[in-house]
């Protein structure tokens, strides 16, 4: 599980923290940043793996627990998913401020499941 790259390109993360700044400053900064950003993931992961919830374990099992929690934390690392559910959390907001709205985002989804049902996929 410590060996995994997530998206194999630099993330947004590392693009944030390389800084142009040129001073000492900067680059104790972007260390520190590093250094908690790394903490986090390790308090996130730590909680996900190691806080176990017994009825799901009993009715899954624990190695299969734990291969999905790891799977659940390394999918949520990605960007794509941050991405979408940013957008689906932004839909939410606008859909409860302006209800008069829902229609013209069920058409645009509806048009967008017509659209990807057409497509052929070649395997």
């Amino acid at each position: 599980m410590d060996g995994y790259k997530g998206n194999g390109g630099s993330s947004q993360f590392d693009k944030q923290s390389s800084g142009t700044g040129s001073g000492k400053k900067s680059g104790a900064s972007s260390f520190e940043f590093h250094l908690e950003a790394s903490r986090n993931a390790s308090e996130v992961k730590k909680l996900l793996l190691d806080g176990t919830p017994s009825t799901l374990v009993s009715i899954i099992g624990y190695k299969q627990y734990r291969r999905s929690a790891r799977d659940m934390y390394y999918f949520l690392q990605s960007n794509v998913c941050v991405k979408q559910l940013s957008y689906a959390m932004l839909e939410q907001v606008i859909v409860t401020i302006f209800p008069e709205l829902r229609q013209l985002i069920d058409d645009i989804h509806e048009k967008g499941r017509k659209e990807q049902a057409s497509f052929p996929y070649h395997l």
